[in-house]
């Protein structure tokens, strides 16, 4: 996720390679994102951090408690720190940095990386109106925010979190029918994957119901009548909304280690 962001927000030119640095747990890792994008691979936690106005955390969940008290170490005065873990409340980090230092949780998703991610975000109290413009501002460059209560990130990570995984399989399908059904793989590939994505742009861009328009395309006794049948008859529908309600609740039990 981590990688993400550096490239959506280098692409979007909401910031310069040169103004971001790095701190992996490898040095081969940090220089691997120098060559590719520039960014400047730091020494230690201290270089990492020193005079930065905003500190991303972007590790996994399970590692985030050996990262916090390194970290807790070398915040800079005035710093806001964002973490992108999934599931640790803002609560764990005040523990670490104390309740007055800015803290972002935010829940992006890899489409940030090419400028098309979507992504929720809660702040604490601590978080002056200026650093959370700045912050939806960031956010914003590599895709669409939502501002939620903190309350609401597990739902967040549940629906558009995870939900690239869920499009990729739903793209997959389709691609495997289109296949099934007498298409070269190439071809069903780009029209598997430029339908979802124009259907999506649809709801967007139009603020119509998805189910107003899908009427919209559907015949009485036509293909995409056909097609729907056999979907609620395997109960598509009601299996992504259960991935869905799986997912946060998964969240909130990684949650729950560090509550």
């Amino acid at each position: 996720m981590g990688t993400a962001l550096i490239h959506g927000w280098i692409a979007a030119g909401i910031t310069s390679a040169s103004h971001i640095r790095v701190l992996t747990a490898s040095p081969a890792s940090a220089h691997a994102l120098h060559d590719h994008y520039g960014v400047v691979p730091a020494t230690d936690i201290s270089d990492a951090t020193a005079g930065a106005d905003f500190i991303v955390l972007a590790v996994k969940p399970f590692v985030m408690p050996s990262v916090l008290p390194n970290v807790a170490d070398a915040i800079p005065a005035n710093a806001t720190i964002i973490s992108v873990a999934a599931g640790i409340p803002i609560s764990t980090y005040e523990a670490a940095f104390g309740s007055e230092t800015p803290i972002v949780r935010a829940m992006p998703n890899t489409p940030a990386g090419i400028q098309k991610g979507a992504t929720g975000i809660a702040f604490n109290n601590a978080v002056p109106h200026e650093k959370r413009e700045t912050v939806v501002e960031l956010f914003n460059a590599v895709g669409i925010t939502e501002v939620v209560p903190e309350s609401q990130m597990d739902a967040v990570n549940g629906l558009s979190g995870s939900g690239p995984g869920f499009a990729f399989t739903l793209i997959e399908a389709m691609i495997d029918g289109g296949v099934l059904a007498g298409l070269p793989r190439p071809i069903a590939r780009r029209l598997a994957a430029q339908t979802m994505l124009g259907a999506a742009q649809l709801v967007l861009e139009t603020n119509h119901h998805p189910g107003q328009l899908r009427d919209m395309v559907t015949t009485p006794a036509g293909t995409t009548m056909a097609g729907l049948d056999v979907l609620e008859n395997r109960a598509v529908r009601a299996a992504i909304m259960d991935a869905v309600l799986a997912a946060k609740q998964r969240s909130t039990e990684l949650g729950e280690q560090y509550r």
